[in-house]
């Protein structure tokens, strides 16, 4: 009895061990891919330091963002955190010397349904 418990916590343990060596994302089992920005998404964008500026942003229909000091910036098709960083890279070294900038999605761009539909229209949307 003892040995089959043994022989037990072995298979499992090799089992396991072979899950952190084959990743699911090698088998194209990805998780879902990042949130890119586009035209309707509203963004907050938090510049830690710098509170007297405007936060709230709504994504053009060119896929730009025009933040005070930093200018017009494209983020379409960009994550959170790459428009994080080009913000920040705008602003180091002239207005702040080490900018810490925060962009969350505040309002995810809506969706339409069109056609021969029971409910056709715009609706809200989330990630997933």
């Amino acid at each position: 009895m003892q040995w089959q418990i043994v022989l037990a916590v072995a298979v499992l343990a090799i089992g396991l061990s072979a899950c952190a060596a084959y990743p699911p994302e090698r088998y194209g089992f990805d998780a879902e891919p990042p949130y890119t920005l586009d035209t309707g998404d509203d963004v907050r964008v938090v510049v830690f330091e710098a509170d007297t500026l405007p936060q709230s942003f709504t994504v053009s229909a060119s896929g730009h963002i025009s933040v005070p000091v930093a200018g017009n910036l494209d983020v379409r098709g960009k994550t959170t955190q790459q428009v994080e960083r080009a913000i920040a890279g705008r602003l180091r070294g002239h207005f702040i010397g080490a900018p810490q900038v925060s962009v969350q999605v505040a309002r995810y761009r809506p969706f339409f349904v069109l056609g021969q539909v029971k409910s056709a229209g715009q609706y809200p949307s989330s990630p997933g």
